[in-house]
């Protein structure tokens, strides 16, 4: 029973991991389609009409699908790889033909949004594919700094891309950018740099009103999943966030302490946490899942690092994540 438990926690886990992308690349391109096909009806074929909306349908009811925990482990995985992995990847091929035919959409950053999904529907069926699996690699050394920043880069990049709201991103301590950890690189940016970018953007962007006309009363848009949902079909809008000016500030620093370690300290001016600080990494606790901050802790464990949280309110920068690793020697 224990083993059962801890594969359907490690399930869950991995799930959330890959949530995000799970949304950007399976779940985005087809509300955006949808909207140009409300908004542009004539640039589509009736047959790619069809296709579109067969494949939006699909694709939500596979969300739910992927979201609900209730089901057996076997049924779980029995419906992300036989099920959900095939929806996918139909509508990478719909939406590979829709770009070759590089029609006048109205809607804006619709082609950008179509080729980034495309060239992440691989790489995120492969992870759905083993999602039972510890899948994080074997770990290789890399530069750090160079790491981090790319991936704060790319994300920045992603966002403008498809049309959200998005940060600058200022990196100091350059002097350490030739200091090389041993980790899973992939591992880091899926896990961890995922979720406090993800963490960030939540504490940045948590503010939305209702419109006027629609009642959303009975529905819990804290949860991440109807949030993100409700926004991209108006019933709810993010607010004031075309004004925000949201900076992350990412310093890399040696340990005073241990000179064969790094601290990694990322920052935002985003809204402060008043929760209680010492318990954002325990599992099942948190605003959303509880499983974000949770599996960030968990994997640094895996390679000797740890991460603590500090909240600042009458500060500039009102939260601190620090990372510390050790050192890769040759």
């Amino acid at each position: 029973m224990s083993e059962n438990i801890e594969k359907v926690k490690k399930i869950r886990i991995h799930k959330h991991n890959y949530a995000g992308e799970f949304g950007n690349v399976a779940i985005d391109p087809m509300l955006s389609l949808v909207d140009e096909l409300i908004k542009n009806p004539e640039v589509f074929t009736i047959e790619e009409r069809d296709e579109i909306l067969t494949g939006y349908r699909q694709i939500l009811s596979a969300q739910g699908i992927y979201d609900i925990l209730g089901y057996s482990v076997e049924e779980q995985l029995s419906k992300v790889k036989d099920n959900i992995i095939p929806i996918i990847e139909k509508n990478c091929l719909l939406c590979e033909r829709l770009v070759s035919k590089e029609k006048s959409f109205s809607t804006p950053y619709l082609v950008g949004v179509l080729k980034w999904a495309i060239n992440r529907t691989t790489s995120l069926c492969t992870k759905l594919n083993n999602i039972e699996f510890d899948d994080r690699g074997t770990a290789k050394p890399f530069l750090l700094l160079q790491e981090f920043e790319e991936k704060f880069e790319e994300e920045r990049k992603n966002r403008i891309i498809r049309g959200l709201p998005t940060f600058s991103c200022n990196v100091y301590g350059r002097d350490c950018s030739n200091v090389k950890v041993v980790a899973d690189s992939e591992g880091l940016c899926d896990v961890v740099i995922h979720n406090l970018i993800d963490n960030f953007h939540k504490h940045a962007f948590n503010n939305y009103e209702d419109y006027k006309n629609c009642d959303i009363s009975n529905i819990d848009i804290s949860k991440s999943w109807w949030r993100n949902l409700l926004t991209r079909l108006k019933i709810v809008k993010p607010q004031n966030i075309e004004t925000k000016d949201y900076t992350v500030r990412i310093y890399f620093k040696k340990d005073t302490v241990d000179s064969h370690r790094i601290n990694i300290i990322i920052e935002n001016n985003g809204n402060p946490f008043f929760g209680q600080a010492n318990t954002v990494f325990d599992y099942g606790v948190g605003s959303g899942t509880g499983i974000g901050l949770y599996s960030v802790a968990d994997f640094l464990k895996l390679y000797d690092s740890t991460i603590k949280m500090e909240s600042f309110p009458d500060k500039e920068y009102k939260i601190r994540f620090t990372i510390n690793m050790p050192i890769y020697e040759q």
